[in-house]
């Protein structure tokens, strides 16, 4: 498993840096990945929906029961059968969600994927803001910040060997780019890189293990 990871985060970090100057990632878990990757479950995408964290998937299951009907569902639902939205579209979706006092807003939504409908953002961002409010999100995800915190904990330990010195001294120097590590808990098998402007000279580039 350990030796998977790393091969995983070689070819993530490879891919993302076109040029070099590596400077070392943040290692995190993320409100808005787990956010919509809950509501992608619920809305029965099959990949979201695995268990190899059972206990977590449970609790996922369980406090979110009830909002199956909540409109974002079945909105994102004719999303992927309309315009194919899934695997990594979610996740460029994720990245551009900024949570401050339970309240959301979309930003650098010019570059979200073009799988997104942007003529309905400002629709879809307020069905983020219902869900969030009516489900308690905020509650949940603060009742499991230990075990957040211990996945980032083991990812950080699996990252550890890796020589980041390789990288620049292999592709270069280059700007100010921001490298994220993101364990997510409910994307199983699957992994992404997305990336989102922060300002007109860096961007946050993402690996969602």
């Amino acid at each position: 498993m350990m030796k998977t990871t790393l091969t995983l985060l070689v070819i993530t970090f490879s891919t993302l840096m076109l040029k070099g100057n590596y400077n070392e990632p943040i290692v995190k878990t993320d409100k808005r990945i787990e956010l919509l990757s809950v509501i992608s479950r619920i809305a029965g995408f099959d990949e979201y929906k695995n268990n190899n964290l059972k206990i977590y998937s449970e609790k996922v299951d369980n406090h979110f029961f009830n909002f199956k009907e909540h409109e974002i569902i079945s909105y994102l639902k004719q999303l992927r059968k309309e315009r194919q939205i899934a695997y990594d579209a979610i996740m460029s979706l994720a990245i551009r969600i900024e949570i401050v006092d339970n309240s959301i807003t979309l930003f650098d939504t010019q570059n979200l994927d073009s799988r997104w409908d942007k003529n309905n953002l400002d629709s879809l961002e307020k069905l983020l803001n219902e869900f969030y409010v009516l489900s308690d999100f905020e509650s949940f995800y603060n009742s499991n910040k230990e075990f957040y915190e211990v996945a980032t904990r083991k990812l950080t330990e699996a990252t550890n060997s890796i020589n980041y010195k390789w990288f620049s001294d292999f592709y270069g120097e280059i700007n100010q780019d921001t490298y994220i590590l993101v364990a997510g808990m409910l994307l199983g098998s699957h992994n992404y890189g997305p990336s989102v402007k922060i300002n007109c000279k860096s961007k946050e580039l993402y690996s969602i293990l």
